[in-house]
């Protein structure tokens, strides 16, 4: 589910082709901003920042059109159906819906990788609908938001990172870790322009992380599904931690190159996570259980198995932390005859007293599920430290699943992207700034 809002955001004003939503920002408007965000960052822009300013009510308009464009209606029901078969979604939730609320509240800006432009939601001065330049110029709601969205425009300039969060399907875990790196970049960055211009200290990143608390998203967005919620605040936090780390030794634009590629490397600082053998992925094998197809292949991740558990049990799962020794997964839901689902689930943990742990708990997961499945979900563990849960698919297939799954572990974000070459189609076919001569920008490495 993380990948959808960051599509979403990224997809904003993509169907509007036939008139782009709001009014142009002048020039001498973003001027100040784009020469604080430098400074702050310590980069410069290496191509114009086109700017637009929508106002309040035309926001929601926006946000419905652009989702509808972005995920069609019977793409996004796939992917929700497929979350509320495995039990990662409750029964009940509407993901469009949830995905509307999430992404429109509190919006004050975004930066779109596919427009290539920059979004505010402000308030014309003097009721002007023109040109809003200087005499004109719009009541922003929150002035951090400036900086903090300009980031993602230099990033956009500077790397791929932003645009494969737009493109990125089918990889949770990995969305969550590239988002990460991006949201926390972001947030240092308007942090540190707040330091520079008004002499505020940066934020200690274990204070932010008890402002965004996801005791306190809980309250604030009851409504809203855990799985589409926790991941996407989370980014902010955790993201803002690893790129302190990483700025205060000098080495922030090493993580822009090298970002981590699993929330594990987020949840577990203190780990080095791709090590000497890498982050592991698994692919499994297309076949489906006999009359039904597959309809949505996904890796959770360590985060994605918290989730999971907290869905299924309650919050004192992240407590005991059973899904802490993931070392990998892979999950396909297949949808069958009357309306149900199959679908199996393959982790492999780290120990095997790390898969007997998640063994234990997944058991009990999975009691209450089955409503709209083949057959009764079961879990097991075919070896020392692989667990499979499973519903609908029999042992002939399971066995043929596991028998040619593909586990293949990477150092690097490149070495990822050059396995998929649909990934980098589907990058090269996204738009480019139109880069000043000179001023290239930088693949990922």
């Amino acid at each position: 589910m993380t990948a959808l809002r960051a599509a979403l955001l990224g997809g904003l004003a993509a169907a509007a082709c036939a008139g782009p939503p709001g009014r142009p920002l002048d020039a001498d408007f973003l001027a100040p901003w784009i020469e604080w965000t430098e400074a702050a960052r310590d980069e410069r822009f290496r191509a114009p920042v086109v700017g637009r300013a929508l106002a309040p009510d035309e926001l929601a308009e926006v946000v419905v059109r652009e989702l509808d464009a972005t995920f069609p209606a019977r793409e996004l029901e796939r992917i929700g159906w497929a979350g509320r078969s495995i039990g990662l979604l409750p029964p009940d939730s509407d993901l469009r819906r949830a995905l509307l609320d999430f992404a429109s509240d509190g919006l004050a800006g975004f930066y779109s990788p596919r427009r290539r432009a920059l979004f505010v939601v402000a308030e014309p001065r003097g009721g002007r609908v023109g040109r809003l330049g200087p005499a004109g110029s719009p009541r922003l709601r929150d002035p951090t938001v400036m900086v903090h969205e300009l980031t993602h425009a230099l990033q956009a300039q500077r790397s791929e990172l932003l645009d494969l969060t737009v493109v990125l399907r089918e990889h949770d875990d990995l969305a969550f870790a590239l988002g990460a790196v991006l949201e926390g970049e972001a947030v240092w960055t308007a942090f540190r322009d707040l330091e520079r211009r008004q002499g505020i200290p940066l934020t200690a990143p274990d204070a932010y992380a008890q402002e965004m608390s996801l005791a306190w998203a809980e309250e604030a967005y009851p409504e809203i599904p855990r799985a589409l919620r926790d991941p996407i605040l989370l980014q902010y936090p955790l993201g803002y931690a690893l790129v302190t780390r990483w700025a205060a030794r000098g080495e922030l634009d090493a993580l822009l190159a090298q970002p981590p590629l699993s929330s594990e490397e987020l949840l577990h600082p203190e780990r080095d996570a791709a090590g000497e053998t890498g982050v592991p992925f698994l692919e499994l094998p297309d076949e489906a259980p006999r009359g039904c197809a597959l309809q949505h292949r996904n890796t959770l991740g360590e985060l994605g198995l918290r989730i999971w558990l907290a869905e299924r049990r309650g919050p004192e799962s992240w407590i005991a932390e059973p899904a802490a020794g993931w070392e990998g997964d892979r999950l396909a839901v297949y949808s069958c005859p009357g309306e149900r689902a199959a679908f199996v689930w393959v982790l492999r943990f780290e120990t095997p007293a790390d898969a007997r742990a998640f063994e234990v708990v997944a058991s009990d997961g999975l009691v209450d599920l089955g409503a709209e499945l083949v057959g009764p979900p079961r879990v097991e563990r075919p070896d020392a430290t692989t667990v499979v849960l499973a519903a609908g698919v029999d042992d002939a297939l399971r066995a043929r699943l596991l028998g040619g799954m593909r586990a293949r572990a990477y150092r690097s974000l490149a070495d990822f992207l050059a396995d998929r070459p649909e990934l980098r189609e589907a990058l090269d076919a996204l738009p480019r700034a139109q880069v000043r001569p000179g001023a290239a920008p930088a693949a990922v490495r």
